[in-house]
């Protein structure tokens, strides 16, 4: 699905991506894990088209993205749906306008089926009939879920998911993770998520990155992630899995 290789970007002396290299299958739940300032964000910037890489290639179902125009990246980025740390939902809207809105933006969709397609997908993260109310009046378990009801009203074949249990106490991250895995199982697309939550990965990775002042320091399935005597990993991993 998704191919990089030998990836870098460098901001002033700031070298913030060090040749980093890695594949995203397809339908796979991929985590990229690492400290703050580490780079992972930057990279999945790169992945989405948001940023142009000093050097390296990226694939997106076999496209090399790094060469395309403005008007080339157009379909590209619609593969992507993003659900944001904090939910980002816009408070002055309806649950219905904040899923609506990026059908009204970017598609020509008329209003009746609009309102067919928002319930559609309120009902697959499991809050059907709630169109009419609003983020204040909700948990914040269900924020999330009305943003991943917006994040896949495009249908896209990749969501991104950022620090999606930050700041969350461990049952509602658990929780978080339950829907994450859920969703994968219903509409079989790729999933990226970024985060520094160790525990979490470990719960629902298909496989594993693991960045580390701009590099892959480790890379595969979490028991490989496990016996990796890389020592930053090393001492990563005891901080979140009391190893």
């Amino acid at each position: 699905m998704i191919s990089v290789k030998n990836l870098s970007k460098k901001f002033e002396n700031n070298h913030v991506l060090k040749g980093v290299s890695l594949d995203i299958g397809e339908n796979e739940i991929f985590v990229v894990l690492g400290g703050s300032g580490s780079g992972k964000s930057v990279l999945i910037k790169h992945i989405m088209g948001l940023m142009r890489p000093d050097s390296g290639e990226i694939f997106v179902d076999g496209v090399d993205i790094t060469r395309c125009s403005s008007k080339e990246m157009l379909p590209i980025r619609k593969k992507f749906g993003m659900l944001f740390q904090y939910s980002a939902l816009f408070d002055s809207m309806s649950v219905k306008d904040n899923i609506a809105f990026p059908l009204r933006e970017h598609t020509s969709t008329k209003e009746k089926d609009i309102t067919r397609i928002v319930a559609e997908k309120l009902s697959l993260v499991g809050l059907s009939g709630i169109e009419g109310m609003f983020p204040a009046d909700l948990s914040g378990g269900m924020r999330k879920r009305v943003a991943l009801a917006r994040a896949i009203v495009l249908e896209p074949s990749v969501i991104v998911y950022d620090e999606p249990t930050s700041g969350l106490d461990p049952l509602m991250a658990r929780t978080v993770d339950d829907l994450i895995v859920e969703t994968q199982n219903k509409l079989k697309i790729t999933s990226i998520i970024i985060s520094h939550d160790i525990p979490s990965a470990f719960r629902i990775a298909d496989r594993i990155a693991i960045i580390y002042k701009g590099e892959i320091v480790a890379y595969g399935k979490p028991d490989d992630i496990k016996k990796s005597k890389h020592e930053y990993v090393v001492d990563f991993l005891k901080t979140g899995l009391h190893l």
